[in-house]
């Protein structure tokens, strides 16, 4: 269920009544969390890859998680960064351990 559906789920349980003067206040809140809730998708795929962990199987965990997973908000990853990045991290671990 997305944040959509579960709102208008919690609003219909509660007994409010989904009149268009109701609709306009969830909309504002539910576009809202939907922002949010693309942010923290685009964050943790961020953080999933600086990990290790490859494009694809972080989208298909976070989606497993419940999360909505747009292509809008996690890029494709660039093959060539990526091996850039994991060369930097490669140095800054080299780094570390010289330092002791």
């Amino acid at each position: 269920m997305n944040v959509r559906e579960t709102v208008h789920d919690a609003l219909q349980k509660q007994g409010v009544p989904l009149s268009p003067q109701y609709q306009r206040y969830a909309d504002v809140v539910i576009e809202a969390l939907e922002t949010r809730e693309s942010e923290i998708v685009s964050n943790l795929v961020m953080y999933a890859t600086e990990q290790g962990l490859s494009h694809d199987a972080a989208v298909r965990a976070i989606g497993d998680c419940g999360l909505t997973v747009s292509v809008t908000a996690v890029p494709e990853e660039d093959p060539r960064i990526a091996a850039m990045e994991r060369q930097i991290e490669s140095m800054q671990a080299d780094l570390r351990r010289m330092r002791g």
